[in-house]
């Protein structure tokens, strides 16, 4: 029996991290609380941002806004290309040599990704909740390997 691959956590920061009519450029400590916690539920979990916070700050920097436990899980940050954030995933991961890992999406917006992926659609008024927590756990422990083609 293989061991088990590491779960990879692409994440978005604006709806999910940050309500949408909260301070700009600042977490809400609850959101954040909640995603650290059901993080450090996930053997080996590394997280990829996808955020558009990737424009203005380094890995460095957007590593400090975490606590250093789940800093140390954040691998990367997709690269710009055309077509939006599942192309940026498809992208990430072919560059990464990460096809055959599990995976994960935390998102509010779901218009850049097609039917069938492991998205978890963050509502934007309310944040991160506890179901979304419990919800990328439950996905992760029990993911399949979704490599659906591009569109």
């Amino acid at each position: 029996m293989s061991p088990q691959r590491s779960c990879l956590v692409f994440l978005d920061f604006d709806g999910v991290l940050r309500r949408k009519d909260a301070a700009p450029r600042c977490f809400e400590k609850p959101l954040l609380d909640l995603f650290e916690s059901a993080v450090r539920r996930i053997p080996g979990a590394e997280i990829v941002i996808t955020s558009s916070w990737r424009d203005v700050a380094g890995l460095k920097e957007l590593r400090r806004l975490f606590s250093p436990d789940v800093a140390q899980g954040i691998v990367g940050v997709t690269p710009f290309v055309p077509g939006g954030r599942y192309r940026e995933i498809l992208a990430y991961r072919s560059r990464a040599a990460a096809e055959g890992r599990p995976w994960v999406v935390v998102d509010d917006d779901p218009v850049s990704y097609p039917s069938g992926i492991p998205l978890i659609l963050v509502d934007p008024a309310t944040g991160f909740t506890e179901k979304d927590a419990d919800r990328l756990v439950e996905m992760a422990a029990n993911s399949r390997l979704y490599a659906p083609e591009p569109t």
